[in-house]
């Protein structure tokens, strides 16, 4: 299998992991439903949020040491499979404690990691290309 193909699934898995949080925005802010249905769509994502999760760090892992050759080096994916590392471990103190604060702390990070995946996917050599600027 390629790495590509292991790049794809992370994408379905990081849609699959923000899916619960962005419907329930947009329930609050555009749809304002109480349809049972909605709220049953919602609560199986966060069913499977803590498994989908696991699969995305492993996965991530699997994508990033292919790519990179079995090579660890500072990448934008390895900066990228960090913050998903973070925000897993930060999700799951709040899973265990249910303080709020790590609630928000985990949907800061999550936005980290999207913006860090869209740096990755569209410009995945910028490390390389800040170095370069930084080192003439």
């Amino acid at each position: 299998m390629s790495y590509k193909v292991f790049g794809w699934l992370n994408v379905f898995l990081l849609g699959i992991q923000l899916l619960p949080y962005l419907l329930v925005l947009l329930n609050k802010h555009v749809f304002h439903t109480k349809n049972e249905t909605y709220r049953t769509i919602i609560k199986g994502l966060r069913k499977y949020h803590k498994h989908t999760a696991v699969l995305f760090v492993i996965s991530s892992l699997i994508h990033g040491y292919m790519a990179l050759f079995g090579v660890i080096r500072l990448h934008t994916g390895t900066i990228l499979f960090a913050s998903i590392v973070l925000t897993v471990i930060v999700g799951y103190g709040f899973y265990k404690r249910k303080k709020k604060e790590l609630l928000n702390v985990h949907k800061v990070m999550a936005l980290v990691v999207v913006a860090l995946f869209l740096v990755h996917f569209f410009v995945p050599n910028f490390v390389f290309y800040l170095q370069r600027a930084l080192n003439p």
